[in-house]
């Protein structure tokens, strides 16, 4: 997914009908290597939001680079690897992240917001001075839904918050705002459940 997936993305994005970037926009979208081929359909619906709630965004999907999560992580889980190593490696992702964000700076866009969740919590530990500024997308839609009264057909949902981790990171994204929205919700009961299993640590 690191290497071919500038192309496979733009290919991937043009197939799911995902709209033409705008020339400018408050927002810059990056999507992460994951999230297009793992979560297609989710990655539509998701724009779909953002259209239907007036959130503009710009994006440049040919441009896009990792944001070094995957060699973080083996750098971490891989016990010969040295001290010297590991810190070159992060000093390359954290150029990785910079890469994105000075997309979005020549762009001329305020705010960055990552489709992946790793990918935010990365960034946002990464450059704390500015981690307002980075955003997981579902961020700019709750700004947008939490204006708004939600209703569904009745339903009761199992809730798992879980353990948020993020290599080499726990996550710092706003759980427990997400998960006061979904209570809004008129018509749904949600169980929260008592579960403390990591799907990385208890597989």
């Amino acid at each position: 997914n690191h290497s071919p997936a500038w192309f496979l993305r733009a290919v991937l994005l043009q197939a799911l009908g995902v709209p033409e970037p705008k020339e400018k926009a408050e927002n810059f979208l990056t999507f992460g290597c994951y999230i297009p081929f793992y979560t297609p359909f989710q990655l539509r619906d998701m724009f779909k939001l953002l259209d239907l709630l007036g959130i503009e965004y710009n994006y440049a999907a040919e441009k896009e680079v990792c944001c070094g999560a995957p060699p973080l992580e083996d750098s971490i889980e891989f016990v010969d690897v040295t001290e010297e190593r590991r810190q070159k490696i992060k000093e390359r992702c954290q150029k990785f992240m910079q890469s994105n964000w000075d997309l979005g700076k020549q762009a001329g866009a305020k705010n960055m917001i990552y489709a992946c969740h790793v990918c935010t919590a990365l960034v946002k530990n990464t450059f704390p001075e500015e981690a307002d500024r980075h955003r997981w997308i579902f961020d700019p839609i709750m700004d947008k839904l939490e204006e708004k009264t939600l209703e569904i057909a009745p339903a009761k949902m199992g809730y798992y918050e879980g353990c948020h981790r993020a290599f080499p990171y726990n996550s710092n994204l706003d759980w427990k705002r997400y998960r006061k929205l979904l209570g809004k919700i008129k018509g749904l009961t949600l169980v929260d459940l008592d579960n403390q299993y990591c799907c990385k640590q208890h597989p």
